[in-house]
């Protein structure tokens, strides 16, 4: 677990990101805001054409800026895709070698 503040910052997530991915990017706009798993989280939903067209929703948490949640929907390399993906930064991860015999 990292202490607060030394995690990545939205700009280095945003970093990950390919020049092509973001431009593909658009019509970003803020729904609302939400408390999710106890936290204040700012809600926006933006279109992208990256490998196909979708239209998704993110929950983005107010304090840190790291995401918490996204919803995508619609088609990837021409399959209809619908997914969620949820973040947990503070779960400690762990870590072990396999046992040798």
């Amino acid at each position: 677990k990292m202490p607060p503040n030394q995690g990545p910052s939205i700009a280095d997530i945003l970093g990950k990101y390919s020049d092509e991915s973001l431009a593909a990017m658009k019509e970003f706009a803020f729904v609302s805001k939400e408390t999710i798993n106890g936290k204040d989280a700012l809600i926006f939903k933006y279109n992208t054409s990256y490998g196909g067209e979708a239209s998704c929703k993110m929950w983005i948490d107010a304090n840190s800026g790291l995401p918490i949640k996204v919803e995508t929907e619609g088609t990837y390399a021409n399959n209809k895709v619908k997914m969620m993906v949820t973040y947990d930064f503070e779960k400690e991860i762990i870590i072990e070698a396999p046992k040798t015999y």
